[in-house]
């Protein structure tokens, strides 16, 4: 559900969010906002809590904007939101190559409005199909929670990953639509980087890399299993969710996975 005007102070933080932002970053990020408005929506759980634009949210308050428009999602996956964290940040990423076009607005006036989905023309040989295709899956999950940023005559500046993604699955595209003369303000602004990943704050915990790989003495007669794996892993692991073993020597689990129907 999109809500144009949702109370900043309802939003809330996840404790997980591991992208941070320093001063400087923070106060161009408020000064594009006041400039530009907030021209893509914060994503959020029902309960308010962000799933996607924390540092915007935080740039909100500084500036002592009461409203912002959000994207409400239902249920959501752990899986999911990492990608929302993820590919939300890629719908800004354009290449140059897409050359996306959206329907012109139909009356100038700066705000969101909805495009429809035959309308969006692009390169879609261009790189990033991969990105774009992890989007149309999340759309199609989740309903319309992207946006991007066109000026009147239609020419997508910011968001054509997920304008060209919309076209994919068959979806109205959510514009904002500016005067061709901000173009290079927008462009300017959706340029810059606000904030980097760190996990500085997150908690770790260690295991023993003996714990982690099965039968690492192939040869041995003593059972020599992963006790990582089959205590505590595998009892947690979702069927239906994506699995990536990072360091998983000659892949015996993964086999084991697969064979068990686990997506890995």
């Amino acid at each position: 559900m999109f809500d144009e005007a949702y109370p900043v102070k309802n939003l809330t933080g996840a404790t997980y969010n591991p992208r941070q932002i320093d001063d400087v970053a923070l106060a161009e990020l408020c000064e594009s906002i006041e400039v530009l408005g907030m021209v893509k929506p914060v994503i959020i759980t029902v309960g308010g809590t962000i799933v996607v634009g924390h540092q915007r949210t935080k740039a909100l308050q500084k500036i002592g904007k009461d409203t912002s428009p959000v994207f409400v999602l239902g249920a959501i996956t752990t899986h999911d939101e990492v990608m929302f964290n993820q590919l939300h940040n890629g719908t800004d990423l354009d290449t140059g190559r897409e050359k996306c076009r959206v329907a012109a607005a139909a009356e100038e006036v700066e705000g969101y409005a909805y495009a429809p989905t035959e309308s969006v023309s692009a390169d879609f040989r261009a790189p990033g199909a991969g990105v774009r295709s992890e989007i149309t899956k999340l759309l199609g999950r989740y309903g319309n929670w992207g946006g991007c940023v066109a000026d009147f005559h239609g020419r997508v500046i910011s968001g054509s990953t997920y304008a060209m993604a919309c076209r994919a699955i068959g979806m109205p595209v959510r514009v904002y639509y500016v005067p061709a003369t901000k173009a290079k303000v927008v462009a300017d602004y959706f340029g810059r980087a606000y904030g980097e990943f760190s996990y500085e704050h997150l908690p770790k915990i260690p295991s023993l890399q003996t714990f982690a790989q099965p039968f690492r003495l192939r040869n041995s007669k003593t059972p020599n299993k992963s006790r990582s794996y089959e205590d505590w892993l595998i009892p947690n692991l979702g069927p239906q969710q994506r699995h990536l073993d990072f360091g998983c020597g000659q892949g015996d689990y993964i086999r084991y996975l697969q064979q068990n129907n686990y997506n890995s």
